[in-house]
C-alpha cells in the first residue's frame, strides 16, 4: 500500500502506510515484551522451574547463527543500495541475535544447575523487545504526526537511521 502512486485523493502519496505498519509492529513487540516479562517473573516467583531440554539449547545456537548471517546479508546490500531502510532492517536481525544469545545463556546455565537463569533470561530478552518496540514505536509516531524535521536534515544533510542498540 505504501508504495502505490499518489492519486487524485491522496495527493502526497500512500507512505504513511509504512509508518502505520511499523507503528501496529511496535506496539505488538512490546505488548509481547510485556506477555514475555510477565511469565518470567511469575515463573520465578510462584512456579516450580523446569529444566529446558537440549532442543531449546540447539534452537537458541541455530537463531543466533541464522540471525547474524542474516543481519551481515542485508546489511551490505543496505550499503550497497546506499538504503537506510535496509540498513535498519538488518539491526533488527542483529537484535534478535543478541535476544538468542541471552536466551542461549539462560538455557544452558539451567541446565548446568542454575534453574534461575532461564526466566532471568526471558525477563532480559523482554526488555529487548520492549526498548527495540519503543525506538520504533517513536520513530513512526514522528512520521505519522509529522513532527518536525531533525536539525541536521533541515540543513540538507542525511538523516541518522534509528540503532535499536
Amino acid at each position: 500500500m505504501a508504495r502505490k502512486p499518489r492519486d487524485s485523493s491522496h495527493p502526497l502519496g500512500f507512505g504513511k502506510y509504512e509508518s502505520l505498519g511499523t507503528l501496529t509492529v511496535s506496539i505488538c513487540l512490546m505488548l509481547s515484551g510485556l506477555v514475555v516479562g510477565s511469565h518470567s517473573i511469575e515463573t520465578l516467583l510462584f512456579e516450580e522451574i523446569h529444566q529446558p531440554t537440549s532442543i531449546a539449547l540447539v534452537a537458541a545456537a541455530c537463531a543466533i547463527l541464522s540471525k547474524e548471517t542474516l543481519f551481515w546479508v542485508t546489511y551490505r546490500v543496505g550499503v550497497k543500495e546506499n538504503s537506510d531502510v535496509i540498513k535498519a532492517n538488518a539491526w533488527h536481525h542483529r537484535t534478535d541475535a543478541m535476544s538468542s544469545v541471552v536466551a542461549f545463556i539462560g538455557v544452558f546455565g539451567s541446565m548446568i544447575g542454575f534453574p534461575q537463569l532461564d526466566p532471568l533470561a526471558g525477563f532480559a530478552v523482554a526488555g529487548m523487545m520492549m526498548k527495540v518496540g519503543w525506538g520504533y514505536w517513536l520513530e513512526s509516531k514522528k512520521e505519522v504526526t509529522d513532527t518536525a524535521l531533525d536539525c541536521d536534515l533541515s540543513r540538507g544533510m542525511k538523516p541518522k537511521v534509528w540503532n535499536p542498540i
